[in-house]
């Protein structure tokens, strides 16, 4: 049983966001000199005051600061919030062509124009979340106006099945293809355009946009959520040949709850349930492959990246904190205490061996022997408070008084992955 009262475990999920997370990123992080966040910083705290200015970091962090206010209304997050957004519309958005420059100098001088797609997809994600904080309509039409943009360039569309459309992974600035074979078969990609159109249909359902995000669940259903060993396929090669044998612990996980949640803003109730099968089935893949001996307890979530025989035993604080995530959401779902008991470990282990308490914030991770990862980073091109914010607030949500009187943990440490119907295994949803 967890040493904690419910309400003594909801004060330190929200002292974590409140006293640990945000100030490091609303005084750590923020460039004083030249706006925005610096680009890096390592584990001492040392600050590469010439690093590039990654797109990711910046829409993250406005996402971060813009939910922490809807949640918590605290001014202090939507002025945070609202510096965040001024930079990133002065800097990061191509006025000529739509869409945002993928990285930036420490000045604020373009260094890669690309149209990454997860770096737009990330950035709708953001200004919806800062539109739903401030209601401020320019941040609305920047949003509506990128994900235009994604759809007349990126969609592929030459397969000829229209239900299997796929987005392609980096264009030119001026929305042009690259000379990349594969461009159009990543996972990441069509995952976080799931979460980029079900926040834009939050804030304005336009029906375009949900056929969309319908084609899109359907196609990671069927084609990036491996039927029988219930895992997200990273990537394909040409014509959907040749699938990768990676996988990822931490997409798997981030997978459960976006599906969900893009099937539950279209309102179909039998996509609901047809998704929440899917993201079970992924949550409980990576309890089975952690086994009787972690538990979630001591051990944290492993990278679980596996490439031929090797596995990645890195315990990773994003991987963590999407563990905490899906827990929390499983155990919403479906009331069994299988994912309580994950949940309170994975907790217990972050607050324990993933939060820094010297310096704030959480670590990158740690290796499978307990040691900080070498060469870590504080902040960086994708190191900042998305996961960990998202972590709490969700995990906070979830934690009211029949949380702790539910279901009591049960003796048994792992569960195999639910076994798809024969139906979701050969249909499109």
């Amino acid at each position: 049983m967890y040493p904690m009262t419910t309400e003594q475990l909801k004060r330190q999920v929200y002292a974590e966001l409140r006293d640990n997370i945000l100030p490091f990123w609303q005084t750590v992080a923020r460039d004083r000199k030249n706006g925005g966040y610096v680009g890096q910083m390592d584990i001492q705290g040392v600050v590469d005051d010439q690093a590039d200015k990654s797109v990711i970091a910046h829409a993250r962090i406005l996402w971060s600061f813009s939910t922490a206010y809807s949640e918590c209304k605290d001014a202090r997050y939507l002025d945070q919030a609202m510096e965040t957004f001024d930079y990133l519309i002065n800097h990061f958005i191509d006025k000529e062509f739509s869409g945002v420059f993928h990285t930036l100098t420490f000045d604020g001088k373009v260094v890669n124009d690309d149209k990454d797609m997860v770096a737009q997809a990330y950035v709708v994600f953001a200004l919806c979340a800062y539109y739903q904080a401030s209601q401020e309509t320019p941040a609305l039409r920047y949003a509506v106006l990128i994900a235009a943009s994604i759809e007349t360039y990126a969609r592929d569309i030459s397969s000829g099945n229209y239900s299997l459309d796929t987005y392609c992974k980096v264009l030119t600035r001026d929305w042009q293809r690259k000379n990349d074979p594969d461009e159009s078969r990543h996972a990441q990609v069509h995952l976080h355009l799931i979460e980029a159109y079900t926040a834009l249909l939050a804030c304005d359902f336009d029906q375009p946009i949900a056929a969309s995000l319908k084609r899109l669940l359907e196609l990671f259903c069927h084609r990036f959520v491996e039927s029988s060993s219930h895992y997200v396929i990273q990537g394909y090669g040409q014509k959907w040949h040749g699938p990768s044998d990676k996988r990822l612990y931490g997409h798997d996980l981030e997978a459960a709850c976006l599906l969900a949640q893009g099937a539950e803003v279209l309102g179909n109730d039998s996509l609901i349930r047809r998704c929440n099968e899917y993201g079970l089935s992924l949550v409980d893949q990576v309890i089975a492959s952690h086994g009787a001996s972690n538990n979630g307890i001591s051990l944290g979530i492993n990278l679980g990246v596996i490439k031929g025989e090797s596995i990645d035993n890195q315990r990773n604080g994003w991987v963590q904190a999407e563990a905490i995530s899906a827990f929390s959401w499983a155990y919403k779902v479906t009331g069994k205490a299988i994912y309580r008991q994950w949940l309170l470990g994975t907790w217990a282990y972050v607050m324990r061996f993933i939060k820094d308490h010297q310096h704030g914030d959480w670590f990158s991770g740690r290796n499978e022997d307990g040691s900080l990862v070498e060469d870590q980073l504080k902040i960086g091109p994708w190191k900042c408070p998305y996961h960990s914010v998202r972590a709490c607030l969700t995990f906070y949500r979830q934690l009211d008084p029949s949380f702790e009187n539910h279901a009591q943990p049960q003796t048994q440490t792992h569960s195999q992955p639910q076994t798809l119907s024969k139906t979701l295994q050969q249909e499109v949803i």
